[in-house]
């Protein structure tokens, strides 16, 4: 279930996008570890065995342009689901990277704490030597 600001970055976004995200998902993330594994090992190779198998059939056997446009029509849903989740997991990275409650960019900081330290560790390197 998405987020207010979520939803609220979504109407931001191109309208491909939106429609993008439209499109219904199958999400893995109610399920346990192994289920998760299984689905990957198993379920997924099968599924993509079954795919080519039901290409070949269509293929072979519907008439000319009957084969043709199932073929196209059932590849391109594949497709459209596979395109979902990639554009969902790139939405998901840029706003973890751009979101500042995540991270915090401390450059000042960082540098003058790394100045400091490289002085300590000259002036500790000048004592060793005298």
């Amino acid at each position: 279930m998405p987020m207010a600001n979520e939803a609220a970055s979504n109407d931001q976004l191109p309208l491909v996008y939106r429609l993008i995200l439209k499109v219904p998902r199958i999400s893995l993330d109610n399920l346990s570890m192994e289920a998760g594994g299984l689905f990957w090992v198993l379920i997924l190779p099968l599924f993509i065995t079954g795919e080519f198998l039901s290409n070949l059939l269509l293929l072979t056997c519907l008439s000319f342009p009957v084969n043709y446009v199932s073929v196209i029509l059932f590849n391109s849903t594949i497709a459209l689901f596979i395109i979902r989740v990639l554009v969902e997991r790139t939405l998901n990275s840029e706003r973890a990277l751009l979101t500042e409650g995540h991270f915090e960019w401390k450059v000042e900081e960082t540098f003058n704490s790394y100045l400091q330290s490289l002085k300590k560790k000259d002036e500790k390197k000048t004592d060793d030597e005298s």
